[in-house]
């Protein structure tokens, strides 16, 4: 798609440090790729489909979903800008692709998994980056589990609230949200019902506008 909402030369910006994290192998991989954006709930990945880019995401957010056998799905964390999509896939670790979906406008470098799959995997610089990132991401996890046990409720959502604002809009799920937060639906109504009473919340139909900035002052840092 084209490119609409990112300034050029931030771009650029993201590239040359991608472009750090490789070795002589950046500019042919560079050359290959493309920049792609994909729009607010624009699916970038489906359950079982053959991946055919690595993607690196250059600004914008998204959303990776386990997928049951009863199709049900279960939000399992975000994604933002200078993380990767399809690593495990370029590590052929992964037999089943989870559905993956752009949070608000997702803008990406898409690298095609052929190219990435002959350079990158034999680039010693880009391999190391690569297991600090996996590591890093599994510490993250493990904290977001952690903390969901040692925070009330009102820290985890306005954590949560501040991570899926589209222009200041709380418009997820809400059976989605209280299955991620760990809480059941009627608990986390009650926080929101609550939220409102204190001002970081206004209700517009069935979707919320949020207060940021005093949101900001319930806010976990690294929790997602």
């Amino acid at each position: 798609m084209p490119i609409k909402n990112m300034n050029q030369l931030d771009i650029l910006k993201e590239i040359q440090t991608l472009e750090e994290m490789m070795a002589s192998n950046s500019t042919a991989i560079v050359r290959q790729a493309s920049v792609v954006e994909f729009e607010p709930k624009e699916m970038v990945m489906n359950l079982g489909e053959e991946p055919e880019y690595l993607y690196f995401v250059l600004q914008g957010r998204a959303k990776i979903y386990m997928v049951h056998e009863n199709r049900k799905r279960s939000l399992l964390q975000f994604i933002s800008t200078g993380d990767i999509i399809g690593e495990l896939s370029l590590l052929e670790v992964e037999k089943q692709t989870k559905d993956i979906m752009a949070a608000d406008t997702l803008v990406c470098l898409a690298i095609p998994l052929s190219v990435a799959k002959t350079i990158l995997l034999k680039d010693n610089q880009f391999m190391n980056y690569l297991s600090k990132y996996l590591a890093e991401k599994l510490l993250i996890r493990v904290n977001h589990f952690t903390n969901g046990q040692n925070y009330e409720l009102k820290y985890r959502l306005a954590t949560y609230l501040l991570t899926v604002e589209v222009d200041g809009m709380y418009t997820e799920k809400k059976t989605e949200t209280a299955e991620f937060l760990g809480v059941s639906y009627r608990h986390l109504i009650h926080t929101l019902k609550q939220f409102q009473q204190q001002g970081l919340l206004v209700k517009e139909g069935t979707d919320y506008r949020i207060n940021k900035k005093e949101l900001k002052k319930l806010e976990i840092k690294n929790f997602f």
